[in-house]
């Protein structure tokens, strides 16, 4: 659900412990923080790639006509930072069906768009402020949801934010 003030730093982070992440990115987040277009190029200078999140986080199951734009608005606005190759799509709330594949199916100007990249482990972190949870309680979840399937973990969702006066990570 990014860009996110703290990308370069958790990205420096992981680049220093040898793991390489995919930010995908919403649009709209790109708008109020012009210095999301530095971070993200810090991000992939680090070796971490940017995906496609969608515009407006909309879940695209409501209304499937609305798919092509939400994926092409922000396959624009992030277009500098991808590469040559196919290009990560991870739908907001994994929200993925039939409906939705048909309309984004054979659209030219999205044939590099890659997915949906779904995920195997979502630890709920937005859901920590509200259930009075600390920081370290919030990775202890991620960390015995992960402990307890050590061969089926794959793509893991960390948000970057919850709120902007609580702080996710202490790197």
């Amino acid at each position: 659900d990014g860009p996110g003030p703290l990308n370069v730093e958790i990205g420096t982070f992981l680049h220093e412990h040898g793991i390489r992440a995919t930010y995908f990115v919403n649009g709209y987040r790109m708008d109020p923080r012009p210095e999301s277009f530095g971070e993200m190029d810090a991000l992939v200078r680090l070796g971490h790639q940017i995906g496609n999140h969608n515009e407006n986080h909309f879940r695209m199951t409501l209304d499937p006509s609305r798919a092509a734009e939400e994926v092409r608005a922000t396959e624009r606005r992030i277009a500098p930072f991808l590469g040559n190759g196919l290009h990560p799509f991870r739908p907001p709330y994994a929200a993925w069906n039939s409906a939705v594949y048909a309309a984004l199916e054979g659209i030219p100007d999205l044939a590099l768009v890659s997915g949906p990249f779904l995920f195997e482990v979502d630890g709920l972190d937005y859901q920590c402020d509200d259930l009075g949870l600390s920081v370290a309680q919030c990775v202890d979840r991620y960390m015995a949801d992960l402990l307890e399937r050590p061969n089926e973990n794959g793509i893991i969702v960390v948000h970057e934010h919850v709120v902007a006066t609580w702080p996710t990570y202490h790197l």
